[in-house]
């Protein structure tokens, strides 16, 4: 079984302790839990935290995903615009692309938000 948990960084330590005891539960096999904890940078320092060691130890993989550059910003949003079912011509001008990259500062979250606000302008 896997649980999955997104915004890790707002748990507070009652509720990590708690995904801490539930990975103790195994078989001689194997683990009967696997816990994926994501979220902003504020749940690595979280996790820093002495109080956290136990369950730092538990951790298998660690990963950061950098802020996404003009190229890649462009493919993550043709794919959020398929995914909605878009099928028209390049929906972002070049211009507004670089724009939208600059200010978010490649952070999905943030380039969502101004895509929505955008488009909803746009559309308005």
């Amino acid at each position: 079984m896997i649980v999955v948990v997104d915004e890790g960084q707002n748990l507070d330590g009652s509720v990590l302790e708690t995904l801490r005891q539930l990975s103790n539960f195994e078989t001689a096999r194997s683990k009967l839990l696997q816990v994926v904890l994501a979220g902003q940078p504020q749940l690595a320092r979280k996790l820093a935290r002495p109080e956290q060691e136990q369950l730092r130890q538990r951790v298998s993989t660690i990963a950061r995903l950098s802020p996404l550059l003009l190229d890649e910003t462009r493919t993550y949003l043709n794919h959020r615009l398929s995914i909605a079912r878009y099928r028209g011509p390049e929906f972002f001008t070049r211009a507004a692309l670089q724009l939208i990259c600059s200010r978010s500062h490649g952070i999905p979250r943030n380039l969502n938000t101004l895509c929505f606000n955008a488009t909803l302008l746009a559309f308005g």
